[in-house]
């Protein structure tokens, strides 16, 4: 279902919606009378999702990649990490 079917769907059911990114009130008569600010919202709609599949995206390679390092043995844990600092004497016991 597209942005466009599902706002309309919900908008004829009686439904008003009201959007967090620029605080505009939806109703079904608001949107005949203002075309203009629904195709905005969804164009916001549409550039808000394709940030955030970017980003999905991003967190998703940085998890493969780590998973790769732990693998290889390349990826030190905090607790490999203090431990070294400490044998370094950088991080003075208590």
């Amino acid at each position: 279902m597209t942005a466009l079917n599902l706002f309309t769907s919900l908008l004829k059911l009686g439904l008003t919606i009201v959007t967090g990114m620029d605080g505009k009130t939806y109703t079904e008569e608001s949107v005949s009378n203002n075309v203009h600010d629904l195709m905005m919202s969804l164009f916001l709609f549409s550039r808000e999702n394709e940030e955030s599949l970017t980003k999905q995206k991003r967190a998703f390679e940085t998890t493969l990649k780590l998973i790769g390092r732990h693998k290889s043995g390349n990826l030190r844990t905090q607790a490999q990490l203090l431990s070294g600092l400490m044998q370094q004497g950088q991080i003075l016991r208590r």
